[in-house]
């Protein structure tokens, strides 16, 4: 009677070992996946939008703080104040059109919340840059690839906007003329915005913002 208790209990722990083995194994490819989605979100998506966020914000500075809308032509100042704002429009543009947010509040609700909460795109709302001049420069912005969205390239903008015959100076400008005339509350407003976004990604992408170079610790 005591062996047939002690193989019983043998093995009763030997199927607790395997269903606990079981579990660690599936706990672990389960956080495997988690740990593959999530680097595939920082490298296609979080990574554009830190670096547009950085650009963006070198741009603004620039312009008012430091004068640059002086030693610029109108036509430069356009072109590339136009492509910074409309990258990073265009990369929040992907993220919805791609169905990011939830995924990533799936993984990192604290980052996708963040995120949500400093989209650029509903930092202009209430201005006189109305929310369809502003999609219209997202999308503008945007190249499909087989079954994804990325932001252009610079060149891809400049190509586009300088080709009378695709009518892109006429339907940006609205946009133009809207950024032009932001007012100085609304600019700082978005520095703030684009310098804690930027920050904020620091620690998914491991690259150091380059704000934080310009403005110091």
């Amino acid at each position: 009677m005591a062996e047939a208790v002690t193989v019983l209990a043998a093995l009763i722990g030997a199927v607790i070992g395997s269903l606990g083995a079981v579990w660690l194994a599936e706990r672990h490819r389960r956080s495997a996946e988690e740990e593959a989605r999530r680097r595939s979100l920082v490298n296609r998506h979080l990574f554009q939008l830190q670096e547009a966020a950085d650009t963006l914000w070198h741009r603004l500075a620039n312009v008012r703080h430091r004068g640059g809308r002086y030693v610029m032509t109108d036509e430069y100042f356009s072109q590339s104040t136009l492509y910074a704002l409309g990258r990073v429009l265009a990369v929040e543009r992907i993220l919805g059109l791609e169905g990011v947010y939830p995924e990533l509040a799936a993984l990192d609700p604290n980052l996708s919340r963040f995120l949500k909460d400093h989209v650029i795109d509903s930092r202009l709302d209430g201005t006189k840059f109305y929310k369809y001049d502003r999609l219209t420069l997202a999308e503008t912005l945007i190249e499909g690839e087989e079954d994804r969205f990325r932001a252009s390239t610079y060149v891809e903008f400049r190509r586009r906007y300088d080709d009378p015959s695709l009518g892109v100076r006429t339907w940006l400008a609205p946009a133009l003329e809207s950024l032009v005339r932001l007012d100085d509350d609304v600019i700082d407003a978005l520095l703030t915005d684009l310098a804690a976004i930027a920050e904020r990604l620091e620690a998914e992408t491991q690259l150091q913002s380059s704000i934080r170079a310009s403005t110091g610790p």
